[in-house]
């Protein structure tokens, strides 16, 4: 592994172990409510890493980019849609869960994406 990778890999798991934890630091306390609307947040965190990933594509390989943009294959992103809308739908109750539970075992349950991510790219 090359060192960008490995700083790579272990920002990524900082990030996500931290996630958890940032949440329920940013809750109110006294009603257990959020000072922003907890809804908008995960979409407006999906848009900016597709902006970043189409970034890092048109950086890295000009005519992938084009192509990609011009003519993208349909069923080829079918077979996300599954997998994406899920998600989204743990993204977003990410929120009201840790309200109810504390970050540890949100951590632990929250593993089962990866699970479920998996056996989905099995299925279709």
């Amino acid at each position: 592994t090359t060192p960008q990778t490995a700083a790579a890999v272990i920002l990524f798991s900082v990030a996500t172990s931290v996630q958890s934890v940032l949440i329920k630091a940013s809750q109110n306390h006294d009603d257990g409510t959020y000072p922003f609307s907890y809804a908008e947040l995960p979409l407006l965190a999906e848009i900016i890493k597709l902006a970043a990933s189409f970034v890092t594509l048109y950086l890295t390989n000009k005519a992938s980019a084009q192509t990609l943009l011009a003519s993208p294959r349909w069923a080829t992103l079918r077979l996300y849609a599954v997998p994406a809308a899920l998600y989204s739908l743990q993204n977003n109750l990410q929120f009201p869960v840790l309200s109810n539970v504390d970050p540890i075992t949100f951590q632990l349950l929250s593993h089962t994406k990866i699970v479920a991510t998996g056996l989905l790219f099995r299925v279709y």
